[in-house]
C-alpha cells in the first residue's frame, strides 16, 4: 500500500498544486474522499466498488488534504471550537466502539479504523490545534525537525513496530499491559527517527522518498 503511494506521489503533488488555490476543488475534493473512503465503513454503498479508486481517494487523498490543511489559515478559527470538534469526536468513537462491541458481545473497532469520519475529524482538530500552540524557538525547531521525518516515519513504523513488540514479548519483561505498550511505543518511535534521520542525509532524498 505505502509502495503504492510512493508510485502516486508525482500525481498527488500535481492534484494539490492545482486544487492548492481553488477553494471549489477542495470542497469537491473532499466530499468525493469523505463519500468514497468514510462512509462505507459504516454503511457498504455499492457504487464504491465500481468506483474502485481505494488508492488515490484513500491515503492518496489523505495527504492531500492534509496539504490542504497545512497551507489553510487555521488562526482564524477560535481554538475553542477545535478543542470541542475533538473531544466530540473522540467521544463518538468510544461510544460507538461501546455500542457495536455490546451487540456483537465481542471486540468490535470498526470505529477505531484510521478512515472513519470520526477518527479522521479527531485527527484534524489535533493537527490545527498542536499547530495553534506558541511555544520557544527551541520547541518549534525539534519539532519542524520532527515533522519533516514524519513521512518517512509513518512509512516505516509498521515493519519496526512488529519487530520490537516481537523483541519485547521475548524478553518476557514484567511490565503491566500499560507499561509495555509505552515500552514498545518510544522504542519504535526512536529507532524510526534514527532511520529518518539517517535517509535524510541521502542527496535529494525528499524527491525519492517524500
Amino acid at each position: 500500500m505505502i509502495i503504492g503511494i510512493y508510485l502516486l506521489l508525482p500525481i498527488l503533488q500535481a492534484i494539490f498544486q492545482a486544487i492548492s488555490d481553488r477553494r471549489d476543488l477542495q470542497i469537491y475534493l473532499l466530499t468525493i474522499w469523505v463519500i468514497v473512503t468514510c462512509w462505507p465503513i459504516y454503511q457498504p454503498l455499492p457504487l464504491i466498488s465500481l468506483i474502485k479508486q481505494s488508492s488515490l481517494l484513500g491515503y492518496g487523498g489523505y495527504f492531500v488534504l492534509g496539504g490542504i490543511i497545512a497551507i489553510s489559515n487555521r488562526r482564524k478559527t477560535a481554538t475553542t471550537l477545535w478543542v470541542a470538534t475533538y473531544l466530540v469526536s473522540v467521544t463518538i468513537t468510544f461510544v460507538l466502539t461501546y455500542c457495536f462491541s455490546q451487540r456483537a458481545n465481542t471486540s468490535v473497532e470498526t470505529a477505531y479504523e484510521y478512515f472513519s469520519f470520526n477518527v479522521t475529524t479527531s485527527s484534524i482538530a489535533a493537527f490545527v490545534l498542536f499547530y495553534k500552540v506558541e511555544g520557544s524557538v527551541r520547541l518549534a525547531s525539534i519539532l519542524q525537525w520532527i515533522g519533516d521525518r514524519c513521512f518517512l516515519i509513518f512509512f516505516m513504523h509498521v515493519l519496526i513496530l512488529e519487530r520490537v513488540n516481537n523483541r519485547i514479548m521475548e524478553l518476557d519483561l514484567w511490565l503491566p499491559k500499560f507499561g509495555s505498550i509505552l515500552l514498545i511505543s518510544l522504542i519504535t518511535f526512536c529507532i524510526c527517527i534514527l532511520l529518518s534521520a539517517c535517509l535524510r542525509l541521502i542527496p535529494k532524498s525528499r524527491i525519492i522518498l517524500g
